[in-house]
């Protein structure tokens, strides 16, 4: 009988993949929660300028519904491939990777954007947490132990 070498191609524990959809379904509440208050007739300054594509909707279109329909979109397209995480299919994680690396460096961009415009740093802090939520998540979906956890 030969002796088995190296490790067994089996799947992990199927926790960090489960995980790391619940934090992008965190991140996509969240898209939902800023959209929403963002449609209000009294804009709320903190919450117009953490919603995705904030920083650029007065270049595009010159009013907020740009912005708005950019957080909608982002949140349903992550909610969609989160769902597909939970039914641990393997392109899920790369979807909801690819969706993380744009909206992370988008916040990183609206970050300089808006305190080279002096913004004051209060002002920016929901977009920070935001975009650390968002930069956490996408760090989580590319570890080895989701992809472990993705094998059947």
């Amino acid at each position: 009988m030969p002796i088995q070498q190296g490790y067994p191609n089996v799947g992990g524990a199927s926790g960090p993949a489960y995980l790391s959809a619940v934090l992008f379904v965190v991140c996509a509440l969240f898209s939902f929660v800023l959209a929403s208050v963002t449609m209000g007739d009294v804009p709320v300054i903190e919450v117009d300028l953490a919603g995705v594509g904030m920083a650029f909707t007065m270049d595009f279109t010159g009013n907020r519904d740009f912005g708005i329909s950019a957080t909608i979109t982002t949140g349903c397209v992550t909610l969609t491939a989160a769902a597909l995480m939970f039914a641990r299919l393997r392109f899920a994680r790369w979807t909801l990777g690819s969706i993380g690396i744009v909206v992370s460096l988008y916040y990183l961009i609206a970050l300089f954007v808006f305190t080279s415009q002096e913004a004051p740093i209060d002002l920016l802090m929901l977009m920070i947490v935001f975009g650390l939520l968002w930069i956490t998540s996408t760090v989580f979906v590319f570890l080895p132990v989701t992809a472990r956890a993705l094998r059947r």
